[in-house]
């Protein structure tokens, strides 16, 4: 009976082993142009799905990502931290790449010496990149048109645009009704519900009303000088 107890103990302390080795991966889609330039970021980023309990279960700061195996020597990985203790690994080109195809990669997540997970990545090098199709196609619909969504809808008054051009060249571009710049999210006491509506504020500002109104009224300054050089 005792043997057959220290053998399923055994047995647990292999499966446990096992888990806690193994990380879930999230490494789907990359991209980066053809023509880019060294050091230039490759569009996605690898993540882990624990990331989403880092509060109750932190990332061990041991962790790194590594690249195993590639052809062209094309690409460098970097493992991230962010404030919260998220892990990412954030690839770049290690120089020009000037071709187009498909680039494929092993990547192992390490912890210490220790190989945790080993996986492929697809790289692929194009004419233009999700992001650039992305935008490209709602530009117009977000940023260009007067109807826009971010094209500034609010018209502020010339007093409104000089009190915030003062503001942001004292602060060096900082809205100072908000604390959450340079701050640990997590220690961030927020003005409105939570950090992200902060965040969703501030941009509502920028884009939709003080940025655009200052972006025109450059505009028209410059064409003015100009005409006066002219």
């Amino acid at each position: 009976m005792i043997k057959y107890l220290h053998l399923l103990l055994l047995l647990w302390l292999l499966h446990s082993t096992t888990l806690t080795a193994q990380e879930k991966i999230f490494a789907g889609y990359f991209d980066i142009s053809a023509g880019c330039g060294k050091g230039e970021q490759v569009i996605g980023k690898i993540h882990l799905e624990r990331n989403k309990d880092v509060l109750t279960a932190p990332i061990p700061k041991s962790y790194y990502f590594e690249i195993a195996k590639q052809m062209d020597g094309l690409f460098k990985v970097e493992t991230i931290f962010d404030p919260m203790g998220r892990i990412t690994g954030v690839f770049t080109a290690a120089k020009e790449i000037k071709n187009a195809g498909t680039q494929l990669l092993t990547i192992r997540l390490k912890d210490g010496a220790q190989t945790l997970n080993e996986f492929p990545v697809t790289i692929r090098v194009v004419k233009g990149t999700l992001w650039q199709t992305l935008f490209g196609r709602y530009k117009d619909v977000t940023l260009t048109h007067a109807q826009g969504r971010m094209y500034g809808r609010k018209k502020p008054k010339d007093a409104e645009v000089a009190d915030a051009i003062e503001q942001l060249e004292t602060t060096g571009g900082e809205f100072k009704e908000f604390g959450f710049y340079h701050q640990n999210p997590i220690e961030y006491k927020p003005v409105g519900k939570s950090i992200e509506y902060d965040w969703e504020a501030v941009c509502n500002k920028i884009v939709g009303s003080v940025t655009p109104m200052l972006l025109q009224k450059y505009m028209v300054l410059k064409e003015t000088l100009q005409n006066v050089k002219g």
